[in-house]
């Protein structure tokens, strides 16, 4: 265990992370950050250990600012105010801190906002083929056909089934080139 770690408010730390909570009895509440969802599964125990029952995702503070940053251990222990001989500080959060989480929110959004639309194109689309009656009808719309392929296929599973890093690749990709659905 890590000195001083106990004394660190996880609570600060996750809401300054933007994680919205609210207090449940002991503990607090609020939705992951890890995964999209739409009631909370994620919480701060008065222990100052997280657990997400949605996704898994569980630790202490360090483990937190890992997670949700990729800064390294010591990295951490300094964001903290933990890596001083003289003892634990107030955590000072660096510069890249609040651009991580400025990223994270921005991810979070396209991701729902994504596959709500695509769901919806690919629903659609269904609609536009049950309406066909002939080959001249499938003909004049093969190009429908085969985005239809790649929409469901690739982009839907990965913004619905795909790992986070997957869904961050297609998110840098989709911004990069000035996507839109």
């Amino acid at each position: 265990m890590v000195k001083g770690l106990e004394n660190i408010d996880l609570v600060e730390i996750v809401n300054r992370a933007g994680v919205i909570t609210r207090q449940v009895g002991s503990k607090h509440a609020g939705l992951c950050p890890f995964h999209k969802e739409a009631n909370p599964s994620f919480f701060v125990f008065s222990n100052n250990r997280f657990k997400c029952f949605g996704c898994g995702e569980h630790g202490d503070a360090i483990d937190f600012i890992r997670k949700t940053t990729g800064y390294s251990f010591s990295e951490c222990l300094k964001a903290l105010g933990l890596s001083d001989p003289n003892g634990p500080k107030r955590p000072g959060f660096p510069a890249g801190w609040d651009k991580k989480v400025e990223l994270i929110k921005r991810f979070r959004k396209w991701e729902a906002q994504a596959a709500n639309e695509l769901g919806a194109l690919i629903r659609s689309t269904y609609r536009a083929m049950s309406k066909w009656v002939s080959v001249e009808d499938m003909e004049n719309a093969g190009e429908i056909l085969h985005s239809l392929a790649i929409w469901e296929h690739y982009l839907f599973d990965i913004l619905v089934g795909g790992n986070e890093r997957d869904k961050f690749k297609l998110f840098k990709w989709w911004i990069a080139n000035g996507r839109s659905f």
